[in-house]
């Protein structure tokens, strides 16, 4: 194999990347034919010699496949083979490399496959990890199923690792396996990819999947959909979507138009695993898809995936369940599960096979997975985010959490104004620093000088301008930062993408340790929106459940002492530096930059 690998890399040189990959994936297949039957190709001096094909008309084999190879056969430009010496020579060595190599099935799938793969990975395109194949078809195995559609996720994807697994655990009767790509190219590499798992009558059609009309029925059907663009896209783009809910938004994102058409795709007591960003379990604007899954009870079981499995997507990933013919245990009852490592102690695959454990005998592991009633999650803004349950419920043992945070204190989300308003207001006569995400560093309030803003309203005094105590958090960006007003502040008012949280029934010092502590983060991003743009709104703040710490006002007041204290004596430390410091470069006639 570690020639078939040089030789590739040398083919590189001479051809581009998609068609040394047709070409490597074709003269694959005829070594494996010419050995079977026992057909020497001859020396590379003449390339049209690789068209074994047409030697070997008659050898056994189904249309289907044979098909394909004549496909891949004729996307390869013969001519211009014949006219590259260079390239020739290293097609030779590529023979003799396959010739000793490629002698079974087995040999044909592995060889193929790595030439997919690197292909794959090279172009920027996502390849289904081994990780996830191996979590799908352990689950997939866990209930019986006689026919597999793999939805766009072709040659590397699910489909053949749920297959194989199908026959391993001796399904009962014939296993069928189909495939649908988008992409035309795919299909024949397709095609000998599951003859070689022994597929003997492969079916796989070409079809743009958002478009497709017809809806065959199947028991498991498979989707990995991180292999595709993520835009946002008209709903009526998705055929039938529009006509299967009501209040569909105008636009959705692509992925959740996939679901869609996998869903249709599924029997009535089928399955559908389906790999997804994690944005796609609480984006508010498909908040009424989820709802129309969750009211049918199809979905069965949401797991977060580990941060890094795909090698050229790092974005947080997630694996959707639905089964539309739950097990009686599972009825009324969604799994979800956390498989994002926190302890180091913890190994992924240690994680994987504790979750694997739980969902077959559908129970809840401490920290790993919890099982919530469905009116549960409607009650959570329908949002299918693990974290949300599994990290909670750790909470709630830990804390008794009574109190909602609009019951112990006032949230203000900043002032909101138009780039031509705030044009208008930071000129002239200005009275207040107008602050902004920026401003906060190190949790600290760090103020623009030249950033200054007067009011637009006489209602901004009370509503917008900071106090001593207040905490000011993030509302919206790509990162959350929190502070709290020191004494002595100066005249601040606050823009919109910040939020003030005035403490009234509890300390504001132990409100401000909470939500910067590990925990308070873990309940504020709870109730965030969005993926690359967090967004926190008022009324999930609000609802925000905390502890109840209203009778410890007395160690909030030594909280603000030790952190006043930690400041005046900082600002001490810095002055001597300071001075030390202009002393010691003044003797060194070192002037500072400016």
């Amino acid at each position: 194999m570690e020639n078939i690998k040089l030789c590739w890399e040398e083919i590189g040189h001479y051809l581009t990347l998609e068609q040394s990959s047709e070409i490597c994936i074709y003269f694959s297949y005829v070594v494996y034919l010419s050995n079977c039957y026992d057909q020497p190709i001859l020396n590379n001096q003449n390339i049209q010699q690789w068209k074994i094909l047409e030697q070997l008309c008659s050898y056994d084999g189904n249309e289907v496949v044979k098909k394909a190879a004549r496909d891949l056969e004729k996307e390869i430009h013969w001519d211009e083979l014949e006219s590259d010496f260079q390239c020739g020579q290293r097609l030779d060595a590529l023979r003799m490399a396959l010739q000793n190599y490629v002698h079974c099935l087995e040999h044909l799938d592995e060889v193929v496959e790595f030439f997919l793969m690197d292909t794959m990975l090279m172009n920027g395109s996502t390849v289904t990890p081994n990780y996830m194949k191996y979590l799908v078809s352990r689950i997939a195995c866990m209930k019986e199923y006689s026919s597999i559609l793999d939805l766009n996720s072709s040659i590397v994807g699910l489909g053949l690792d749920v297959y194989d697994a199908g026959k391993e655990h001796k399904v009962d009767g014939p296993l069928q396996l189909d495939s649908i790509v988008e992409k035309q190219k795919l299909c024949a590499s397709t095609i000998i990819r599951m003859f070689c798992h022994g597929i003997n009558h492969p079916q796989v059609s070409y079809q743009h999947i958002l478009g497709m009309k017809e809806k065959r029925k199947y028991d498991v059907v498979l989707m990995d959909l991180l292999q595709g663009n993520n835009e946002s896209i008209l709903s009526e783009e998705v055929v039938g979507l529009s006509s299967q809910f009501e209040n569909v938004p105008q636009y959705i994102f692509r992925e959740w138009g996939y679901i869609y058409k996998a869903v249709e795709q599924i029997n009535d007591t089928g399955r559908a695993f389906l790999v997804v960003t994690q944005g796609a379990l609480f984006r508010k604007r498909e908040e009424v898809l989820r709802e129309f899954f969750i009211k049918k009870d199809w979905v069965d079981a949401v797991i977060t995936l580990p941060e890094g499995l795909y090698k050229n997507k790092n974005i947080p990933i997630a694996l959707i369940i639905l089964d539309k013919r739950k097990e009686k245990k599972h009825r009324h009852k969604i799994l979800f599960a956390d498989l994002q490592l926190e302890d180091k102690k913890d190994t992924q695959l240690a994680r994987l096979h504790q979750m694997l454990d739980a969902y077959r005998q559908f129970e809840s592991v401490e920290s790993i997975v919890t099982i919530e009633e469905i009116q549960n999650v409607l009650d959570k803004n329908c949002s299918w985010n693990p974290f949300l349950y599994v990290q909670m419920n750790q909470l709630k043992k830990k804390y008794q959490m009574q109190v909602k945070l609009k019951e112990v204190a006032e949230i203000v989300r900043g002032a909101q104004i138009t780039k031509e308003e705030e044009k208008n207001l930071t000129s002239g006569i200005t009275t207040h620093y107008w602050m902004n995400i920026r401003n906060i560093k190190d949790d600290r309030i760090v103020l623009d000088k030249d950033s200054k803003i007067r009011a637009k309203d006489n209602y901004w005094i009370n509503k917008f301008e900071l106090q001593e105590d207040d905490i000011v958090i993030t509302s919206k960006g790509t990162e959350f930062k929190i502070c709290i007003v020191p004494p002595n502040v100066e005249k601040v008012f606050i823009s919109g993408n910040l939020t003030r949280i005035r403490a009234k029934q509890v300390h504001s010092y132990i409100l401000y340790e909470f939500l910067k502590s590990k925990i308070g983060r873990i309940c504020l991003e709870s109730i965030q929106t969005g993926t690359t743009i967090r967004v926190i709104n008022n009324t999930n703040l609000e609802n925000l459940k905390i502890p109840d710490f209203s009778e410890k006002e007395k160690m909030g007041e030594q909280l603000k002492q030790a952190y006043c204290s930690f400041l005046i004596k900082e600002k001490e430390i810095q002055e001597v530096f300071k001075k030390e410091e202009d002393e010691i470069l003044n003797a060194l006639n070192i002037v500072r930059k400016l």
